[in-house]
């Protein structure tokens, strides 16, 4: 085995486990950078809810129990090539071998910290949605356990976990009129989709997708709100379309991210691979290729197009928080969404100041404050699920 694919290994177990340096995910980004099949390698062992359950295991300390989810998660395939199964394993060693230590070392800095830091805790968000049905009926996915339905028109519902899929109705079966379903998920919510025609969707906290439960005519449309990446299922004869606003997203087959919540004055679509093209009422289309963004302004009514660092952009699909160079008030009211907090600041001027972390989405809320509290800029006092930040 060569020495830079346990070097690599050594990388994915620091990216799940939130503890990269600046230069190792430097390092990690050029080697991602260098082909396609590195970054799907990187997606193969990283993404995805593979090793979310993983993180919480083996933040309870049971390792035995986190093992046995990381053998029935990869076992063997005959898709999976050994250099995968291998690094997949280093990897995940690693990472239990890291957990603990991370763990005792929280603890033991807990106790230096105020009080207020100690008694509260903020636990991070999880699989939660509603579900509302063609006839209005509402479906709790998080109450529900694991179900199969049919709808009107035949088309199968599956829930499983964290993750409801569409499988259309055959033949004379299917409607003539699309019928719509709406996935909405709350403060602290993501849940996963695969519709009728084997597209995959994953929303992030607060965000709500209406679609057909089988896409019926030459066109797949769906309508956002929110965030969500998405895996479009190639289909050269029926384009697939996103409308969230007055924007709109046509595909073929392809990956991005489409970042598009009520309060923010912007959209963003963050190509991943393929390409994607946007649309607004005025100007011309626009059309991304692979690690471009598309801004669209709410106000200006215009796209503008830059290159920007795609792993980060979308690592809250892969289960992270990579936050770079962002004021204060943008932070926290993007963790609000997760966490389900509230915030408020005891000075104005603190909502101007810059901040960066990179850490594991599905860690308690106080690893973040105290990392924030550790640049000696300011103090954070978590009450509850309230956050008062103030002046050192």
């Amino acid at each position: 085995m060569k020495e830079q694919d346990f070097e690599v290994a050594v990388w994915f177990a620091g990216y799940l486990a939130g503890n990269l340096t600046d230069e190792e995910r430097e390092r990690l980004e050029e080697w991602l950078g260098e082909s396609g099949e590195n970054r799907r390698l990187f997606e193969q062992v990283c993404a995805g809810g593979r090793f979310r359950e993983l993180n919480r295991e083996a933040a309870r300390y049971d390792k035995a129990r986190g093992w046995e989810r990381v053998e029935a998660a990869l076992a063997p395939k005959r898709s999976i090539g050994r250099r995968y199964r291998w690094m997949a394993w280093v990897a995940v060693g690693l990472l239990l071998l890291y957990i603990p230590y991370a763990m005792m070392r929280r603890d033991a800095d807990r106790q230096e910290q105020p009080v207020e830091h100690r008694v509260c805790v903020v636990e991070p968000g999880g699989a939660k949605a509603l579900l509302t049905l063609a006839d209005g009926s509402v479906v709790d996915l998080e109450q529900a356990k694991a179900f199969c339905m049919r709808e009107k028109d035949g088309t199968r519902l599956e829930k499983d976990s964290a993750f409801l899929s569409y499988e259309p109705a055959a033949g004379d079966s299917v409607a003539a009129v699309p019928v719509y379903n709406t996935m909405s998920t709350p403060r602290g919510g993501e849940y996963a989709l695969k519709l009728g025609d084997g597209s995959i969707v994953y929303l992030n906290a607060m965000s709500e997708l209406r679609f057909p439960v089988n896409f019926v005519g030459n066109i797949r449309e769906v309508e956002l709100s929110g965030e969500a990446y998405f895996e479009v299922k190639e289909d050269a004869s029926r384009p697939f379309v996103i409308r969230t606003g007055d924007l709109r997203i046509r595909v073929l087959g392809t990956e991005f991210n489409v970042r598009a919540y009520g309060g923010e004055k912007m959209v963003s679509t963050t190509l991943v691979e393929g390409r994607v093209e946007l649309s607004a009422r005025r100007g011309t289309p626009v059309v991304l290729h692979p690690g471009e963004q598309g801004g669209f302004s709410r106000e200006a009514g215009d796209i503008e197009v830059k290159k920007v660092n795609v792993a980060s952009c979308i690592a809250w699909k892969n289960g992270m928080f990579d936050i770079r160079d962002c004021e204060l008030e943008e932070i926290m009211e993007y963790l609000s969404r997760w966490y389900d907090i509230h915030v408020f600041y005891r000075q104005e001027s603190l909502k101007k100041i810059r901040f960066g972390c990179y850490i594991t989405r599905y860690s308690d809320i106080r690893p973040i404050l105290e990392l924030l509290e550790k640049t000696g800029k300011i103090r954070a006092q978590l009450n509850g699920n309230t956050v008062v930040f103030s002046e050192r």
